[in-house]
């Protein structure tokens, strides 16, 4: 047995190839091998592994990031030996068990399919990248989803399927029909901390691979984005078959926010009737609104909620007030006066001639509680001179600042 010591303490990054492509070596018997790695600071390790009949990897609980692209072909096909590979490819895992960003090749998780249920689990994996492989599919992606409970991102830079890439056996047949199969229990990963699926390649031609993004959503409970890539192949219109169905496909998560496209182009809604960055608002509005609406659509919303009850909601939004909230981040600027913090954002603003101070906000916000306004509800009143009406920009803001400290 070959042994290959890595004794580096200052070590950050490894990577190591073990792939052998030349075919009177590939099957060569007994290529068996055993690495220790002394690196206590070792954040990041890439591993390939196509030729050994043996893998022992230890000394490695500081790994955060890993890659691991593991496989072996033998050439008699022993189920035997092809499980205690398994093994040792599960092993290999647990020796990184830290780590919390993972990426798994589609030959590793066809490996990892043969140890059964030995599985390794990946419990502190908040980032994972899958590649399915051709003649497992997405066997493997309940156990995963299982032993993997503080997962946030879940990535699939291949797709579900892999186009041309099927196995056959002596008769022409194919070996393998692409199905999903949903844990019996939902993931804990699902319920808590998944926030974001991305598909690329994806072709959608197939139920079973419609049905494993349906289970994603369904069962998504915190999911806040989910963006799906068409593969390249597929241009045309008819590779957007599934975009209604999975765009009105109930959705465990009220927050969550649908984007498709081919290759990295969002996808521009047919029922739009805007250009330019207007493309985009449809994909983003349930985001946005909940996002950056802030208080002026909490207060549209109780509005809407308490005005059967006779009460009105409304806010104000002034521009800048010298206020002693705002004046230590004047100081910091180098403005120490109260007065020439007003006067300098009077003359960036709209409206001349006039300072807003706290006691112009006080008597709006009066009005707006008073019987004056009795019929005003769910407004947000701009006390700002006309500023976000004229121009809105912070660049114009800083633009007119700078003009008049200078």
């Amino acid at each position: 047995m070959l042994i290959l010591d890595v004794s580096v303490p200052s070590l950050k990054r490894l990577t190591l190839d073990l792939s052998i492509h030349e075919e009177n070596l590939y099957y060569e018997a007994d290529f068996k091998y055993k690495i220790m790695v002394n690196a206590p600071n070792l954040e990041y390790l890439g591993f390939c592994d196509f030729a050994s009949d043996y893998i022992y990897v230890g000394g490695l609980p500081s790994v955060a990031e890993a890659r691991v692209n593991v496989h072996k072909f033998f050439e008699d096909w022993d189920w035997r030996k092809q499980g205690n590979y398994a093994n040792c490819a599960s092993r290999l895992l647990r020796s990184i068990s830290n780590v919390w960003r993972l990426a798994l090749t589609g030959y590793a998780l066809r490996c990892l399919s043969y140890s059964g249920p030995n599985l390794a689990t990946c419990c502190n994996v908040v980032y994972l990248e899958l590649c399915i492989d051709p003649s497992n599919g997405p066997v493997l992606l309940p156990d995963l989803l299982q032993s993997s409970p503080k997962l946030e991102v879940l990535v699939f830079p291949e797709g579900l399927t892999v186009i041309g890439e099927c196995e056959y056996d002596v008769n022409g047949d194919i070996l393998f029909d692409y199905c999903w199969s949903p844990p019996e229990r939902v993931p804990e990963c699902l319920l808590l901390s998944l926030m974001k699926f991305k598909i690329h390649k994806f072709c959608g031609d197939e139920e079973e691979e419609l049905n494993l993004v349906k289970y994603l959503l369904k069962n998504g409970m915190v999911l806040e984005e989910v963006m799906i890539w068409c593969h390249c192949l597929f241009g045309g219109d008819n590779s957007f078959s599934f975009k209604d169905e999975l765009e009105n496909y109930p959705r465990g998560s009220t927050n969550c926010n649908f984007r498709h496209g081919h290759g990295g182009r969002l996808r521009p809604n047919r029922g739009l009737k805007f250009r330019g960055s207007a493309l985009c608002i449809k994909h983003a509005a349930r985001a946005m609104v909940k996002r950056q609406h802030g208080l002026v659509g909490l207060v549209r919303a109780a509005a809407s909620e308490f005005g059967k009850h006779g009460i009105r909601v409304n806010c104000v939004s002034p521009y800048f007030v010298a206020t002693p909230l705002v004046m230590p981040g004047m100081s910091a600027a180098g403005i120490e006066d109260p007065s020439a913090a007003e006067a300098l954002a009077s003359s960036a603003g709209n409206l001349k001639g006039i300072a807003l101070k706290a006691n112009h906000v006080a008597e709006d916000a009066l009005f707006l509680a008073s019987d004056e306004s009795v019929f005003v509800s769910g407004h947000n009143l701009a006390i700002d001179g006309g500023f976000t009406v004229v121009d809105n920009s912070i660049a114009t803001l800083m633009q007119n600042a700078y003009k008049t400290v200078m």
